[in-house]
C-alpha cells in the first residue's frame, strides 16, 4: 500500500457529505407530509416482520429491528455507508498514485447516484456495497492467514443476503483459493465454516429462495435509462478505458473474472455495486492518464472536469426530484389505510396495482399485492387484465387469482400503465356493475370486485 500522506480531514468531509446528500430526500418528503421512506427493501423487511415470513436472514434481522425501532431505517444505511467509505478508502489508497487520485476516487463514490440511493433507506444494495468493499480490500492483502479468515467470514456474511450473493462469493473465493492451497488444515477449517453456515440456514425458520437470474433488461442496468442502482454512463466509459489502459497489470484469471462479473451484473442487479466500485477506481486512473497526455490542453482538462461534475450533478438532482415525490405518497397511504379499515366488510383478497407499489402495499393495507417484482408469470396476468376490454376474460382471471381490489392513481392513468383514462380495463371499470368504486380522493381510486363476495356468501 502507498506510503503517500493524505489529508486527515478528507474522510470526515466525505462522511459529512454522505449524511447531507442522503438526508435531502427524507427531509423533503417529511416537509411535504409524505412518508419519509421511499418504497423498496425497507418495506420488505417490515412486511416480513409483520407476517413472520422471511426470504433470507437479513429480512429476519432487519425486519425485527425496524419493527421495534423504525428510526434505524435511516441510521443503519448511513452507518453502512460510513463503513463502506472507510473500506473503500483503503482500496483507493492501493490504486492511487497520488493524493489527488485518492481524493477523486472517494469523491466519485460519495456522489455516485447508485451509492447515494442505496443509503437513503435500508436496502440490500447498501449491504452489498459494504460486502464488496470488504471482499475487495481483503483480496488486496497478500497475507494468506487474513485471506483464509476472509473466506470463512464471507460465507457467514452471506447469511444476510439473498442467495444470488453466492455468485460473488464464488468469484472472490476462486481468487483467494490459490493462496491457501499449500495449507490443507486451513481447507478443513474452511469446510467446517461452510458446513456450519449451511446448517444455520437449515435450522432457521426461514424459507429461502433459490438463486435466480433476472431477465435481461437494459433499463435495469444503466441509471440514465431509469435504473435506481444502475451504472453511470460516463463513469462506465472512463472505467472501461481505465481498465484497458491497465490491461497488462491483470492476470488472465483476473481479467476473466472481471469480465464474468460484469456480464453477470446485467442479470443479477446486486452485482452492479461491485462493478461500480471497480469503475470508480479505474475511471480515476483514466481521467488522470488523459490529463497527463502532452497534447491535452488546459481547456480540454477543464472541459472534462466540468463534464463529469455536470453529469453527476444532473444525476443527483434528477434522483432527488424523482424520489421526493415517489411512492408512497400521503394520498396513496390514505387509500391503502381505508382498505385496511374496511377489508372485513368486503372480504379479503389481493390488490392489483402498479408493480412499483408492491413493496409498501401490504404494510399499509394489510393485504398482499398481486403483482410483485421478480414474478414474471403474475406480471403477465396483470398486463392481461390491465390491457383487456373483455369482461368475461377479466372476471375469470380475477376469480382464479383471487384479486379483490384494484388501486389506480393518476400516474398509472397518465402513462405509467395507460395513455389515457378510457383505455382497456379503465373502460370496463366504468361500465361494469361488478366493480364498485369504494374510494376516490385526490386522484386515487379503489375498486372492489364484488363477484368474489357473492361467491363466498
Amino acid at each position: 500500500m502507498s506510503q503517500i500522506k493524505y489529508k486527515n480531514w478528507f474522510i470526515p468531509l466525505m462522511i459529512l457529505s454522505l449524511i447531507i446528500l442522503v438526508s435531502i430526500i427524507p427531509l423533503i418528503r417529511f416537509y411535504n407530509g409524505d412518508p419519509v421512506f421511499i418504497s423498496g427493501d425497507n418495506y420488505t423487511f417490515l412486511n416480513s416482520a409483520n407476517t413472520n415470513t422471511y426470504s433470507d436472514f437479513a429480512t429476519f434481522v432487519f425486519g425485527f429491528i425496524m419493527q421495534q425501532y423504525l428510526f434505524l431505517n435511516y441510521l443503519l444505511p448511513i452507518l453502512f455507508g460510513i463503513i463502506t467509505i472507510f473500506l473503500f478508502s483503503g482500496i483507493a489508497k492501493h490504486y492511487s498514485n497520488t493524493p489527488k487520485q485518492y481524493y477523486v476516487s472517494l469523491s466519485l463514490l460519495v456522489t455516485m447516484p447508485a451509492f447515494l440511493l442505496a443509503h437513503v433507506s435500508l436496502t440490500y444494495m447498501s449491504l452489498f456495497f459494504l460486502l464488496v468493499s470488504f471482499c475487495f480490500l481483503t483480496y488486496l492483502n497478500n497475507n494468506s492467514k487474513i485471506n483464509f479468515k476472509f473466506i470463512c467470514s464471507m460465507f457467514l456474511f452471506a447469511l444476510f443476503f439473498p442467495l444470488q450473493t453466492i455468485i460473488l462469493l464464488i468469484l472472490f473465493t476462486i481468487l483467494h483459493m490459490e493462496r491457501l492451497k499449500q495449507d490443507l488444515n486451513e481447507f478443513y477449517v474452511l469446510l467446517f465454516a461452510i458446513t456450519s453456515a449451511i446448517i444455520i440456514l437449515i435450522i432457521l425458520p426461514i424459507s429461502f429462495n433459490f438463486i435466480y437470474l433476472d431477465e435481461f433488461n437494459i433499463a435495469n442496468v444503466f441509471s440514465f435509462l431509469g435504473a435506481d442502482f444502475g451504472y453511470s454512463l460516463i463513469i462506465t466509459i472512463f472505467g472501461l478505458l481505465g481498465i484497458y489502459s491497465q490491461y497488462g497489470n491483470f492476470s488472465l484469471k483476473e481479467l476473466s473474472l472481471i469480465s464474468s462479473y460484469f456480464i453477470l451484473s446485467f442479470f443479477v442487479p446486486y452485482l452492479i455495486a461491485g462493478m461500480i466500485l471497480f469503475f470508480i477506481l479505474f475511471s480515476t486512473k483514466s481521467i488522470f492518464y488523459w490529463f497527463d497526455e502532452e497534447w491535452v490542453t488546459g481547456f480540454l482538462k477543464y472541459a472534462t472536469i466540468i463534464l463529469i461534475c455536470c453529469v453527476l450533478f444532473f444525476s443527483i438532482s434528477t434522483i432527488v426530484q424523482e424520489k421526493f415525490s415517489d411512492s408512497p405518497t400521503t394520498i396513496q397511504v390514505d387509500a391503502l389505510k381505508y382498505i385496511n379499515q374496511n377489508k372485513l366488510e368486503f372480504e379479503e383478497g389481493k390488490i392489483l396495482t402498479n408493480v412499483k407499489y408492491s413493496s409498501f402495499i401490504e404494510y399499509y393495507s394489510g393485504l398482499k399485492p398481486y403483482n410483485i417484482y421478480g414474478d414474471e408469470s403474475k406480471q403477465l396476468v396483470s398486463n392481461a387484465i390491465f390491457y383487456s376490454r373483455k369482461y368475461p376474460y377479466i372476471v375469470d382471471l380475477m376469480k382464479t387469482e383471487n384479486i379483490k381490489y384494484i388501486l389506480i392513481d393518476e400516474k398509472m392513468i397518465n402513462g405509467a400503465i395507460w395513455p389515457n383514462n378510457r383505455e382497456d380495463l379503465l373502460f370496463v371499470l366504468e361500465q361494469s356493475s361488478s366493480f364498485k368504486k369504494i374510494y376516490d380522493k385526490s386522484g386515487v381510486q379503489v375498486y372492489v370486485f364484488e363477484e368474489i363476495v357473492e361467491s363466498t356468501i
